[in-house]
C-alpha cells in the first residue's frame, strides 16, 4: 500500500449558513493547496455532491434556516456517499452532539472558533483515511481470491497456522527466503481476521513511496493516522536502531493500536547476538511464528502453483486457456528454484505468453527458459538412461541420482535431506562418501 501523506489537489465542500465562515475556511484551505466550494443550506447539497463529488466535506451542525439540519444532512450524505469523509463543525455544540455526529458517520468534530493548525490537520487526516479506506477496499477484493496453494504437508501446516493466527490479535512473525510468499500469508491472515475491514499497511510500500525517508517519523505518522488494522513490517532486520527503540517502547507500554506483523529473510537471531537487532524487540514481535519453506522443499506443490498461475494469466489476457504438459511439470519439479514462488510465477508467465502467442494450447519443454532446462534435464535425462541398464546397475544409478537430487534441493544440508527422504543421518553420510557425492 502507498500511504500518501503529501497534499495533492483535493476538493473540499464547505456547508455553512454563515458566509463569512465559508470564506475564511476557503481562504485557509486554498493557501494550503485545496480547491473549495461553498453551500449555505441543505437545498441543493445532494445534487451538488452527485454532480461533483468532493474529497472532503466540512458540515455545520446547525444550518440555521435550512430545511434539514446538519445531523439530518449528515445521514443523507453518508447514505448516498459513504466513502466521502464528513467533518462536522459548530460553535454551539456539546459533547453529546459531537458523539452523535460521530455515531452517524462523521469523521471528526471541530469546534468554532477554529484553530487553523487543528483544521488543516483534521482535513489532511480525513483525506489520508479516505485513501486508506479505498485502497483497503481494493485489497479486500484482491485478498478474497488469495489462498494457500498446495497439498504438501507444509501447505497443510500453513493452513492450520493461518487459521489460528486469523482469530488472534497477537503479533505475528513470518520467516522465510525471498519469494516464499510471506506478504501473501500476512494479507490472507488480515483478510480472514475480525479487523479485515480496516487497513493493511505494508511498511516497504510506504518507504518506497517516500525516497530516503526518516524511518522514525514515518512509523509515528502511520500509527498516528491509523484507526486499527494491520501494520506489516517486511524486512524487519533493516529497521534502524532508533526506530527499533521506539517500537520497543510502544510494545513495553502495551500498545494496542495496529496489529503488528513482521517478516525477515535473514536469521534475525544472529543479528540480535551481534547487537544489530534488539533481542527484546525480537521476542516481543514473535508471539506467533510462521516459517515459509523454500519451494525446493515442497516440490509436490509445483503442479498446483502452475495450474493456479495459468488460470490467472488466462483470465487477465486476451489469449485462450492453455494447460501444461507432464514433461514440463517434471522439469519444473527438478529445478532448484533459488527465487522460490516468485521465480516460478515469472517462468510460468513467460512460458504462457510464448505458448499462447504461437497459437498452441499446451506449455511444453520448448517454452521453458534455457537455463532452467539445462539443470533439470541433467537429472531427468539421467533417470531416463536407467531403462537401458541391467537391474543392479540401474538401481545403483537411481540411488546416486536420487540422493544427489535431494542434496541439491537442500543445499547439501545432510540433516534436512535425511529427514526428508526418511534416512538415518549417519547412514546418509556414509552413502554420500561411498557414492563420492561431496
Amino acid at each position: 500500500m502507498q500511504l500518501n501523506m503529501d497534499i495533492d489537489t483535493h476538493s473540499v465542500l464547505i456547508i455553512d449558513d454563515e458566509r463569512d465562515i465559508c470564506e475564511f475556511i476557503s481562504d485557509v484551505l486554498r493557501e494550503d493547496g485545496y480547491t473549495c466550494n461553498s453551500l449555505h443550506d441543505s437545498t441543493s447539497v445532494l445534487e451538488q455532491i452527485q454532480n461533483n463529488t468532493p474529497d472532503v466535506i466540512l458540515l455545520d451542525i446547525w444550518l440555521e434556516g435550512s430545511p434539514i439540519d446538519g445531523i439530518g444532512l449528515l445521514k443523507l450524505i453518508k447514505s448516498a456517499h459513504p466513502m466521502v469523509p464528513v467533518i462536522v463543525i459548530s460553535g454551539h455544540a456539546n459533547i453529546e452532539v459531537a458523539v452523535n455526529a460521530i455515531k452517524y458517520g462523521a469523521y471528526d468534530f471541530v469546534e468554532k472558533p477554529f484553530k487553523i493548525a487543528r483544521l488543516l490537520l483534521t482535513v489532511r487526516r480525513a483525506l489520508e483515511s479516505m485513501k486508506i479506506s479505498e485502497e483497503n477496499r481494493m485489497l479486500r477484493s484482491a485478498s478474497s481470491n488469495l489462498s494457500i496453494i498446495g497439498k504438501s504437508q507444509h501447505s497443510k501446516k500453513i493452513r492450520e497456522l493461518v487459521k489460528a493466527a486469523s482469530i488472534s490479535k497477537s503479533r505475528l512473525f513470518i520467516s522465510g527466503e525471498v519469494g516464499t510468499g510471506k506478504c501473501t500469508i500476512a494479507k490472507i491472515i488480515h483478510a480472514q481476521s475480525p479487523n479485515k475491514h480496516l487497513q493493511f499497511v505494508r511498511w516497504s510500500d510506504v518507504k518506497n513511496y517516500y525516497k530516503n525517508p526518516d524511518e522514525l517519523y514515518l512509523l509515528k505518522k502511520i500509527l498516528s493516522i491509523s484507526q486499527g488494522g494491520t501494520l506489516y513490517i517486511d524486512n524487519l532486520e533493516t529497521l534502524n536502531i532508533e526506530t527499533q527503540n521506539y517500537l520497543l517502547y510502544l510494545l513495553r507500554n502495551n500498545y494496542e493500536g495496529m496489529r503488528i506483523m513482521s517478516s525477515t529473510t535473514e536469521d534475525i537471531k544472529s543479528g540480535t547476538s551481534r547487537e544489530l537487532f534488539l533481542s527484546d524487540l525480537y521476542y516481543r514481535l514473535c508471539i506467533l511464528q510462521i516459517h515459509m519453506a523454500p519451494l525446493r522443499e515442497r516440490i509436490e506443490d509445483i503442479p498446483q502453483f502452475c495450474e493456479s498461475f495459468i488460470r490467472e494469466f488466462s483470465h487477465q489476457s486476451k489469449y485462450q486457456k492453455c494447460k501444461i504438459s507432464a514433461e514440463a511439470i517434471l522439469l519444473l519439479m527438478n529445478y532448484n528454484w533459488p527465487g522460490n514462488i516468485i521465480q516460478l510465477k515469472n517462468v510460468a508467465e513467460l512460458s504462457f505468453i510464448l505458448t499462447s502467442s504461437s497459437g498452441n494450447d499446451t506449455i511444453s519443454r520448448d517454452s521453458l527458459p534455457v537455463d532452467l532446462l539445462s539443470e533439470s534435464e541433467e537429472i531427468v535425462s539421467g533417470i531416463g538412461k536407467l531403462n537401458g541398464m541391467r537391474f543392479k546397475d540401474a538401481k545403483d544409478e537411481f540411488e546416486k541420482q536420487y540422493i544427489k537430487n535431494h542434496l541439491l534441493r537442500f543445499d547439501y544440508n545432510v540433516a534436512k535431506t535425511a529427514e526428508h527422504i526418511g534416512m538415518d543421518r549417519t547412514a546418509l553420510h556414509r552413502k554420500i562418501a561411498f557414492l563420492k557425492l561431496k
